[in-house]
């Protein structure tokens, strides 16, 4: 009644597979006729095309949401290695160096603008090179390969003694590399 009252003359449902998106409320026309059977055909095919756009609308709108969420949480996971006391590496299937941490800058006494982008056969102390060569080898989902208590030759200075891991990296694909720590135990004791 309220609707009538209004000069709502049709309800038209906006639907999606059966599923109700809305209701498209239609007045009576300029001339203040009621509407004819052409009209309403006209409306019913109007009607499809605006509830597949309000559909769409409502997935963009989920999807942009998501994104957002997938954004926050990537840039929160670089934060915290980015931030971490421990030097940390992440390095891709390929054997790329994706991203070193200023904690690794500051162990191996090499900047992250030289070894981002490289193989990590170029940047890392043998003994960690052939640790990350094992740990890339291993099928997805096996347990990660470790090796503490590691005796490295840094780039230029004395050996030390460092607990080294490398731990899969997961993603939506699958394996997408490795994680790889190198915690300096002198600085730790």
């Amino acid at each position: 009644p309220e609707l009538h009252e209004r000069g709502v003359q049709l309800l038209v449902p906006l639907r999606v597979e059966e599923m109700l998106i809305a209701v498209l409320a239609v007045g009576p026309r300029v001339r203040g006729t009621l509407l004819d059977s052409d009209d309403r055909d006209m409306l019913r095919s109007v009607a499809a095309h605006a509830a597949s756009a309000v559909a769409g609308a409502a997935h963009l709108a989920e999807l942009r949401h998501q994104m957002g969420l997938v954004d926050s949480l990537r840039a929160r996971t670089e934060a915290v290695i980015e931030s971490s006391p421990i030097g940390m590496a992440v390095i891709d299937r390929e054997g790329t160096v994706r991203q070193w941490n200023p904690s690794l800058e500051t162990l191996l006494s090499l900047p992250r603008s030289f070894a981002d982008g490289r193989p990590y056969t170029d940047v890392l102390p043998p003994v960690v090179a052939r640790l990350v060569e094992s740990a890339l080898a291993l099928p997805f989902g096996a347990a990660p390969a470790r090796a503490y208590r590691v005796r490295i030759a840094l780039h230029g200075g004395p050996q030390r003694w460092v607990n080294l891991t490398a731990s899969p990296l997961h993603g939506p694909g699958g394996g997408e590399g490795i994680v790889l720590t190198l915690d300096d135990v002198p600085t730790r004791i």
